[in-house]
């Protein structure tokens, strides 16, 4: 089965997949950047709150010097 995008609008949803997003965003230039802005935008904003001393999966990094 395809993975499929939804996109719950007011009074609809959406189920698109990601060739058919990538079809409508060819169409519309300014768009398809605006929408890698805010991807940017947000990764970076994500890495950025990530507390200090933890790694991507949640394990916790050990100071330096620690000795087991």
């Amino acid at each position: 089965m395809l993975k499929m995008l939804e996109i719950k609008l007011s009074k609809c949803l959406l189920l698109l997949t990601e060739r058919e997003i990538q079809s409508l965003l060819a169409r519309d230039r300014e768009l398809w950047m605006l929408a890698l802005q805010r991807g940017k935008a947000v990764k970076q904003l994500q890495r950025f709150e990530r507390p200090v001393g933890m790694k991507r999966n949640g394990e916790s990094v050990r100071e330096r010097g620690e000795h087991i």
